[in-house]
């Protein structure tokens, strides 16, 4: 298995799945939380993964009992102006510190911050990333030599370059049988085969130790910075143009939209979540589109009553038929569906151009589930269509 690994990546990556890229089947596009994931993974380390606005909130909790029995230090006056905004700060600054090897109980040599930071440990109980790298090394250097023989990770800069912890991380594979690589530049790329090119210098300074100016060429294409008025443009320019860019991986920071442009163009993607500890192969397979998620559900159709209720259903139910419509023309192989709030929910006139009904159950009993199921099946037989429950939930 190859892990293309780098700290600055985020978000979700899209491989373009074609004869040029198969090589990129079994890798994996990760940032530092999926690098950890995938290695908790492969170790058998259990993990609760607890969401950033609840580590936040619990080191805000922390900090509050550090400030009752410390009421005179460094960060008093901020923690009484914005106690959340300051909580929320610290504890990036912590979780940063420890990646760099920091310890809370070592001497802070009169740093007031630190000693704010150093006290609150005493009252903080929920792990970040530094804190899992952390006991994913101690159960590294647990197992056999040979652990990660056929693991293959590749850096895009020097391993000096990384944060201590994750220097660590990679000696330690390294150890237990993992090759670990660096990003070579291929030097009969037509793109970057000389010094002079754009991409090669900003790479060499980006990895240098000096302050030495660049003087880059407008002309040059190897390193290209587009501009769009919003996210819906840069993505529909990448799906409709992305051929022409030869890249083999693209990185998109906000949400896998760009999967639906390229689907719905007909081209062959894959989009998936850094954070995720499953290779790009596994997370290939799309069942369907889901053209909207239930579309009665939101403040317009709610706050309306009576006959306006019924209109602005309609009409919501008109811009789904034709979406549709739209939709299946521009990717005829794919199969769409539609997330009913409810089976009472699904409407016949939309549901006939769906090839799988997929429908939603938060029933607060169980005669209420029960009801909602047989709903569906009613609609399935009626229609010829499969059934899908695709979300659900106990009240």
């Amino acid at each position: 298995m190859k892990v293309l690994y780098s700290p600055e990546f985020s978000g979700h990556v899209f491989l373009g799945l074609n004869k040029e890229n198969t090589h990129l089947m079994d890798a994996m596009v990760c940032d530092t939380m999926g690098l950890t994931g995938m290695l908790e993974l492969h170790l058998g380390i259990h993990v609760e993964d607890q969401p950033a606005h609840y580590r936040t909130v619990k080191y805000f909790k922390a900090m509050s009992e550090y400030m009752k029995q410390h009421p005179d230090n460094a960060l008093a006056a901020s923690f009484k102006l914005s106690s959340l905004g300051t909580a929320e700060q610290a504890i990036r600054w912590r979780d940063n510190l420890i990646l760099d090897k920091w310890q809370p109980d070592a001497s802070t040599q009169g740093s007031g911050r630190l000693d704010v930071l150093a006290g609150t440990e005493a009252f903080f109980d929920s792990p970040g990333m530094p804190d899992r790298i952390n006991k994913v090394l101690q159960y590294i250097n647990k197992e056999e030599t040979n652990f990660f023989d056929n693991l293959v990770i590749e850096l895009p800069c020097d391993m000096s370059l990384l944060h201590p912890t994750i220097v660590e991380l990679m000696v330690a594979m390294e150890n237990h049988g993992a090759t670990i690589s660096v990003r070579e530049w291929d030097k009969s790329d037509s793109l970057i085969n000389s010094n002079d090119k754009n991409l090669l210098q900003v790479s060499h300074l980006l990895q240098s130790h000096t302050d030495t100016k660049i003087r880059l060429n407008k002309d040059d294409r190897s390193l290209l910075i587009y501009r769009f008025y919003d996210e819906k443009a840069a993505n529909e320019y990448l799906a409709l143009k992305g051929e022409e860019l030869k890249a083999d991986i693209w990185i998109n920071n906000a949400s896998k939209s760009m999967d639906n442009w390229l689907r719905l163009m007909g081209k062959p993607t894959m989009g998936s979540s850094m954070a995720e500890a499953t290779p790009q192969l596994l997370q290939l397979f799309v069942l369907g589109i889901d053209m909207m998620k239930e579309p009665l559900c939101n403040p317009w159709i709610s706050s309306a009553t009576g006959a306006v209720r019924k209109v602005r259903a309609e009409a919501t139910w008109a811009f789904l038929r034709r979406e549709i419509d739209v939709a299946r023309k521009f990717a005829p192989d794919c199969l769409f569906t539609v997330g009913y709030a409810t089976a009472y929910e699904i409407e016949q006139t939309t549901a006939e151009r769906l090839d799988v009904i997929s429908f939603h159950d938060y029933s607060d009993t169980l005669g209420g589930g029960r009801s909602n199921y047989a709903r569906a099946v009613q609609w399935g037989e009626k229609l010829g269509k499969q059934v899908l429950q695709t979300e659900t939930g106990c009240l």
